[in-house]
């Protein structure tokens, strides 16, 4: 997974891309029929802008602290020894069942049940950034560099399909490493960063409780192709 330029680069691509989101959902309101307090309550701005966050990214400013629990610790780095030290190298298999989209998806319904309407369409607004932001995120920092073959191949085979309806907890999981650094720039008062915090850990808690059924169980993990297998491949695309 990369840092550096590239993770600049990356926070340049998801700023321009909270924007483009913001806009296109202040047309859609614009076009609809309003019913007065209720309209008013959704046209309010997140208070968490991601993509300010990443823009105005200060290493020196302490991190929001998302604590993972212990199994999931372990998760990552299970999938990183298999990912990138086994040999052979391992991959998760794709698509993966169920997918991010789903996994939220799962969650929150699980969550409106216990949720009064606000609180859930302000669950709603958080995961539905933090979907997007995984697909802008997965192929420049949370993907390993023998993934990356598959990751083409997947791209190719399924076009105009984003990562988070491709790949799963897996890789999401990966992107809890890097959002402390990124929430750490959001101007939130002590309320509120307690309250965003303790969304993420029952999220983290919700895959932890599920990782059963929601983690690739390693037996059916797939290998990956030989850096040989790579080269012949790319010299077979380049003598066409």
């Amino acid at each position: 997974m990369k840092e550096g330029p590239e993770a600049e680069k990356f926070a340049k691509q998801l700023a321009e891309q909270e924007k483009r989101r913001k806009d296109a959902k202040a047309s859609s309101k614009r076009g609809g029929a309003a019913d007065g307090a209720s309209e008013s309550m959704r046209s309010k701005k997140p208070r968490v802008d991601l993509g300010r966050c990443l823009e105005t990214y200060d290493p020196s400013v302490p991190q929001l602290k998302i604590p993972l629990p212990f199994t999931l610790k372990k998760q990552l780095v299970e999938d990183w020894e298999r990912s990138s030290q086994m040999d052979p190298m391992m991959l998760v298999p794709l698509p993966r069942v169920p997918c991010v989209a789903e996994v939220v998806a799962q969650y929150l319904e699980a969550k409106a049940k216990r949720t009064n309407q606000s609180q859930q369409e302000k669950l709603s607004e958080l995961f539905e950034g933090l979907v997007i932001y995984f697909d802008a995120a997965l192929p420049v920092t949370l993907l390993y560099a023998r993934e990356r073959p598959q990751y083409l191949e997947l791209a190719k085979s399924h076009p105009g399909v984003p990562p988070s309806k491709l790949y799963g907890a897996e890789h999401l999981l990966r992107l809890f490493t890097k959002l402390p650094s990124v929430l750490s720039n959001a101007p939130m008062s002590a309320v509120e960063s307690s309250q965003l915090q303790g969304n993420l850990a029952e999220f983290l808690k919700h895959l932890q409780k599920n990782s059963t059924a929601l983690f690739a169980q390693h037996e059916i993990w797939v290998e990956a192709a030989s850096s040989a297998d790579d080269d012949l491949a790319t010299g077979a695309k380049e003598g066409r």
